[in-house]
């Protein structure tokens, strides 16, 4: 019986549609994060939009420490990556990547804007 209401959903195109909305939530999620960090983060921060994915990737201004950064926002509940755990030759000490794979809510936005706080 489930085989066939799968079968019948599968043939509908009601499956086709509902893969079509849910392509769309990832990039509309990452889409209200890009926002909110280009709102709160200081003068000099860069971001990067890859193609795909849920990571958005933060260029801090030289004089903020990544590292410095996730270690005071641990402490808080904020989870992020500093870009150094991504290359062992030190490239990215001076990077963030900022997981968009929960949905933004007020939460969300608060926390980017303490960590903007700390980096001002």
């Amino acid at each position: 019986m489930a085989q066939r209401a799968i079968a019948e959903f599968i043939a509908s195109g009601n499956y086709e549609r509902h893969l079509r909305r849910l392509r769309l939530t990832p990039t509309t999620q990452r889409d209200h994060y890009a926002t909110a960090i280009a709102e709160h983060f200081p003068e000099g921060s860069r971001l990067s939009h890859p193609c795909g994915g849920l990571f958005l990737w933060i260029e801090l201004p030289p004089a903020i420490s990544a590292e410095t950064l996730f270690y005071q926002a641990l402490e808080e509940g904020i989870h992020l990556a500093p870009g150094g755990l991504f290359s062992n030759t030190g490239r990215f000490e001076n990077f963030l990547r900022i997981n968009c794979g929960t949905p933004f809510s007020l939460a969300i936005d608060g926390a980017l804007s303490v960590l903007a706080g700390w980096m001002k």
